[in-house]
């Protein structure tokens, strides 16, 4: 591999700049870019600055990652242990200088890392909660032994149905909330467990402190949650009225158009746009203002869009403009031209129709509050659960840290700071995948050092790579401390050097330019996730090898989520769901040709007992089963890794037929199995003449 390496990538000066040791820094690393190299390097460089390894602390987010890290240090400390060339290797940055002088270092200050490998502190956040937690076990309510259930489904269950069997309890305020919840659910009692248990395993997203009081101010809540309605809605309708306004007086001709399809359909079209005195135009003081300029922007969507979301195109009598009314069937067409003229204008206005009301109805706000009570006392009884089984999940795990971390105050507590003054360095490996909670856990243990010189934060990653959203990643919070710093405290931020690295190092050069110009024009528009695509340069040599990288792209529209009976919404769903069936078929049928395209390489290989591997990878199983029949019905052989339940397979069922039929004789069906199967054979036609008989006597028998 290292042949195929060019000695010293573009991007070099990057590296070397982020093994600087006392500072804190940011790295964009993307795929191949040598993200595990880079860390290694920077954690040799710390082994010979710091007084005690332990004061190096290495986070990511799987084992299998830890696993890497800790074998990739301790090779490199081996294999300089064993050079016999003492004298300096390379420059100071090459990873034999670096290890050499660990090494050194750790010989100098008697750390025996070789022979005590547990010093170096590598693990998962998960793990290192638990380390924290394990510093005030009394906090868990279940004494010192944290230990953890991966599968804390029936702790939750329990936890939810203990706190619904107390709408006997003489907590008028509880049995009140439950009552609600239920008549909402419809008295469905197995329903609101459910959802109970599923909030129960998602608390560390709404146990806040507002949840959590005893007696809150309802009101000063309701305000403060509603404020994200109204922001939503003030965005949404600011963008709208500046479109329309390129078109003078557009909203005054749609409603007088209202007006007039209200009067010809008798009342039945456009009655609530075409009632309004005026249409609302900003500014918009209040909440009760936004939410009358969305009702009237939803009103003017359903004159001027169809169920889709487009502009239309013509309007009839079901619309409110009959035949012969030819005047004003112009008069709209006229407008419903000029708003097509405007782009993003019909999107825009489509988008109205989706946003929440900017204040809730009472009934709805009753439901809420009922939500937050039963959460609250949900939230309690399973901690008394945990205690009863002597266990707890992930979740109090780092909700205990957090608490070990950062006092009620806000601020952080003395043994936070006992704790993280012997952290010198802290390296977060896969950033883009931080949750908002591993993200907090973070800023509260960077507030806790009492001092930030002699005190680093190095975090790597690529929002590029950002697959964990649902396990609650937040690939937006990379680009935010890499612009604004990392939030200690209320008004400060620690700011981190931020470097890009480009070099690839994993795929050949012709690859690496034709998913740089496919993957440019892909990202080109920005599809408001705020992930951009940045280009990387080959750092391998070229292969001799012709090109093995071609792009099959088929662009399929998405159908509306709307739930319309309309017969054009109808219609354009089908034809779409037409379209996906269609490029599915004829992506199996590439697929398989592909595959068959090799088979002289194959059979070659297989005689000369080499290997030659080609590999289908998809999205889901579901994705997969079609190519997978595909495959078999072409005679090629595969193997496939849970994609197919053993119970499911011919051999498997044939198996059981045979056992079902010696267990039990009258067992007509497994009889027939037992026939039909290869060892015996009979076709349909054979089958039918065996067993079709409809004589009382022969029906009445095994065959």
């Amino acid at each position: 591999m290292i042949s195929l390496v060019a000695q010293s990538p573009r991007d070099q000066a990057e590296r070397n700049r982020a093994l600087a040791p006392g500072r804190s820094i940011l790295v964009q690393a993307p795929a191949g870019s040598g993200k595990t190299d880079l860390l290694t390097r920077r954690f040799l460089r710390l082994l010979s600055e710091v007084d005690e390894p332990g004061q190096i602390v290495a986070i990511t987010f799987t084992k299998a990652a830890v696993a890497e890290m800790r074998h990739r240090i301790l090779s490199e400390l081996e294999r300089s242990g064993l050079r016999e060339d003492k004298q300096e290797v390379g420059d100071d940055f090459s990873m034999e200088t670096l290890a050499r002088r660990a090494l050194e270092h750790s010989q100098k200050l008697g750390w025996n890392l070789l022979d005590l490998p547990a010093q170096l502190r590598i693990s998962t956040i998960d793990s290192f909660c638990r380390d924290l937690a394990l510093q005030q076990p009394l906090l868990s309510g279940v004494g010192g032994n944290l230990q953890i259930n991966e599968h804390p489904e029936q702790l939750y269950r329990r936890g939810a149905r203990q706190t619904l069997e107390m709408i006997g309890s003489a907590d008028s305020t509880l049995v009140l909330a439950i009552e609600a919840l239920l008549l909402w659910r419809d008295n469905n009692w197995y329903e609101l467990e459910e959802l109970l248990v599923k909030m129960l395993g998602q608390r560390d997203r709404w146990m806040h402190d507002f949840v959590l009081q005893r007696d809150p101010d309802w009101e000063s809540l309701r305000e403060g949650l509603e404020r994200p309605l109204v922001r939503a809605i003030a965005a949404t309708v600011s963008e709208v009225s500046e479109l329309l306004s390129k078109v003078p007086r557009a909203c005054d001709e749609a409603m007088q158009l209202a007006r007039f399809a209200c009067l010809s359909s008798g009342g039945t079209h456009h009655q609530a746009l075409a009632e309004l005195a005026d249409f609302p135009c900003g500014p918009f003081q209040s909440g009760d203002a936004f939410e009358e300029a969305r009702q009237a922007y939803v009103y003017l969507a359903q004159l001027l869009l169809t169920d889709t979301g487009t502009i239309r195109k013509q309007v009839n009598k079901s619309n409110g403009f009959p035949k012969d009314r030819k005047l004003e069937k112009q008069r709209i067409l006229s407008l419903l031209a000029e708003l097509k003229a405007i782009p993003g204008l019909a999107a825009a206005l489509d988008s109205v129709r989706s946003l929440p009301p900017a204040r809730y109805t009472e009934e709805d706000w009753q439901i809420v509050r009922s939500c937050f009570t039963l959460l609250r006392h949900a939230a309690g009884q399973l901690k008394a659960v945990f205690a009863e089984a002597g266990t707890i999940d992930f979740i109090e795990v780092a909700q205990v840290a957090q608490q070990v971390l950062r006092g009620e105050d806000g601020f952080p507590t003395d043994a936070a700071r006992a704790l993280t003054d012997g952290i010198s360095h802290l390296l977060v490996d896969e950033f883009q995948d931080t949750s908002r909670r591993q993200h907090q856990l973070l800023s509260s243990l960077v507030s806790a050092w009492s001092d930030q010189s002699g005190h680093t934060l190095f975090v790597v990653g690529d929002p590029m790579q950002s697959i964990y959203s649902f396990r609650d990643a937040e690939h937006e919070l990379f680009a935010r401390v890499r612009d604004r710093g990392l939030e200690v405290r209320d008004s400060d931020a620690l700011f981190l050097d931020s470097l890009q690295l480009r070099a690839n190092f994993r795929t050949e050069p012709g690859l690496v330019h034709d998913v740089n110009d496919a993957f440019t024009k892909i990202f080109e528009k920005d599809d408001g996730s705020g992930i951009s695509f940045s280009t990387t340069d080959p750092a391998r040599e070229p292969s001799t090898e012709d090109t093995r990288f071609q792009l099959h792209l088929v662009f399929i529209p998405q159908a509306n989520r709307n739930q319309s009976s309309d017969s054009e919404t109808i219609r354009a769903k089908r034809e779409i769901s037409e379209q996906c069936e269609t490029a599915r078929a004829a992506q199996v049928v590439d697929i398989v040709a592909l595959i068959r395209s090799h088979s002289e390489r194959m059979e070659k290989a297989r005689k000369s007992g080499k290997k030659y591997r080609i590999a289908i990878l998809g999205r889901t199983r579901k994705a997969l089963a079609p190519i997978s029949q595909a495959l078999r019905e072409a005679g090629i052989s595969f193997r496939a890794v849970d994609l197919e339940n053993l119970r499911d397979r011919p051999e498997i069922l044939d198996a059981l037929a045979l056992a079902r039929a010696l267990l039990n004789p009258q067992d007509r069906v497994a009889w027939l199995g037992i026939l039909r199967a290869p060892w015996c054979g009979l076709s349909l036609e054979e089958l039918h003449a065996v067993a079709a008989d409809t004589a009382a006597t022969l029906s009445a028998t095994t065959i």
